[in-house]
This record gives structure tokens, sequence and C-alpha cells, in this order.
């Protein structure tokens, strides 16, 4: 029985890790209709800020520490991205947008191949593990699932309490009735493309604690993994993404130890979700935007 809790505790650990790195492609999605097929790649670059950040300032800041600057560091590579290409396909086909991010994503991999070389790399970063009675858990893990769940609490939170929140939900629900009530469509898109980047940076950085190897391809597991959780939970709903998460966290957790190999785990996640959409195409929580 304690087996099953300690390994029950971890999958809900790694579900709150899965669902942070959905958020922001789920966010995105279910405002402007982009599929983000960049959001791994986004994800890598804010590993890597964490890395260079721990590296450059001799050890001193850990990738805790880095998260402040992978917040601030994506929010402005979103805007910019937005800017310069995203803000002229909101209006286009999701198609459109899927062809175009790629192009993105390839361009940026490209780029941090040719600066920072296919080399693996990774952070040297420890914590003592946390004895909570009859469990032991890796510190690491235990703070990555933490800070995730705290983050998806508070975007839910922003949406739905706040003024500008209640505008993201307008937009997503219609983009020229919002606009004919007075909100700027324009601007407010831009916010969350940048919030969206930005989430996917801070999952970076939350990642470094628990993967072991950083490198410009590895964005492209990332991707499928967070589609799949958006795809589980509805595509759109952030609360999908939170409970998408922890179902494919539960799920890979056991199947690791009690079934599968670490490699073949996700495949039967993978096929939980086939199922699933088999009966509920739209996913658990359905799509949010109309």
């Amino acid at each position: 029985m304690l087996d099953l809790l300690y390994t029950l505790v971890q999958g809900l650990l790694l579900g709150g890790i899965y669902a942070l790195v959905a958020l922001g492609l789920n966010l995105i999605f279910g405002v402007m209709g982009i599929i983000n097929i960049a959001h791994g790649t986004f994800l890598m670059l804010g590993a890597y800020t964490s890395f260079w950040a721990f590296t450059l300032s001799s050890q001193f800041i850990n990738p805790i520490l880095s998260i402040p600057f992978s917040l601030v560091i994506g929010f402005f590579v979103g805007i910019i991205v937005y800017q310069l290409l995203v803000k002229y396909i909101v209006k286009a086909s999701e198609l459109m947008s899927l062809l175009m991010m790629y192009g993105v994503s390839i361009l940026i991999v490209n780029m941090a191949q040719a600066v920072w070389t296919p080399k693996y790399r990774g952070i040297s970063y420890s914590l003592r593990p946390v004895h909570i009675g009859a469990f032991t858990i890796p510190a690491t893990y235990l703070i990555a699932g933490l800070f995730a769940l705290a983050l998806v609490s508070c975007l839910y939170i922003f949406l739905g309490r706040t003024y500008l929140g209640r505008a993201v939900r307008a937009i997503s629900q219609n983009r020229d009735a919002a606009s004919l009530m007075g909100v700027n469509v324009n601007l407010t898109s831009m916010i969350v493309f940048g919030l969206g980047v930005s989430i996917a940076f801070v999952s970076g950085s939350i990642i470094t604690l628990v993967s072991p190897a950083i490198y410009p391809h590895m964005g492209g597991f990332w991707t499928l993994l967070s589609f799949c959780v958006a795809v589980l939970g509805g595509l759109g709903n952030e609360r999908g993404a939170l409970f998408g998460g922890i179902i494919m966290g539960i799920i890979t957790t056991f199947a690791t130890r009690y079934i599968l190999s670490a490699t073949l785990a996700p495949m039967l996640a993978f096929l939980v979700l086939i199922f699933i959409l088999l009966y509920k195409p739209t996913g658990l929580f359905g799509l949010r935007r109309s």
C-alpha cells in the first residue's frame, strides 16, 4: 500500500509538470486558434536560459532562481515573434498557423544548433530528498511539481478574476464581439502570446531540475507530449490541461514502475488518449473556443 501511495504521489508531481508544459500551448490555441508547433522549441530556449544562468554565474543562479529570467525573456521573445509574424496570420486558417510556427521552430532549432552545437548539456544541481512520514520524495521533483501546480492555479485565477483575464476569455469566445465591446484585441492577443511563450520558457527551466539532458532538438518530445495532454483535457481549456497532465503523469508513473520500461511507458498513456478520444472526441472538458 505504501508503495502504491508513493507511486501515486510521484505521478501527481510529474502530472503537474506535464500540465505546466501543456498550459502555454493550450492558452495560445484557446484564445487565438494558433497551433503553436514551436512550443517545445520555446521550452528548449527556457532550458538553455537556466543552463547559461547557472554556468555563467559560477553555479550561483540555480534553475529555481533562474525562473524569473526565463519568465521575462520568454515574454519578450513571444512579443517579438507575435509582432514579426503571428499577428499577420491570427485570422488565417489553423493549418496556416501550424505551418508558420513549424517554420519558426526549424529556424530557432538550427540557430541554437549553430550557436550552441548539438552537444548534450546538463545542470548538476540536486537537493536533499524530502521525508514526509514514510515517504522519501526527491526534492527537485517536489519543487518542480508544486511550482507547476501553483502556476496553473495562478493562471486560472488570472483568467477568472481580472479584467485582462475576462478580456482574454471574451476574445476566445468571439473576437469581433469583444472588439465591439471595447477590448483591444491586438494588444490582448500579443500579451496572451507572450504569456504562452513565457510559460514554455518557465517549463524549460523547471524541466532542467528533472531532465538530465539539454540539447537543441529536445523540444520535439515535449511538443508531442504537450499536444497529447492538451487534447486529452480539451484544447483551449486551462482546467483541462491540469487534469490531462495529472492523468498522463499518473499513467506514465504507474506504467514505468509496474508494467513497462521507462522508454515504453508513454506509449500506454497515448493509448489511453486514443481510447478516450474514441468516446469523447473533444477531450475530457471539451473545446472552450467557439
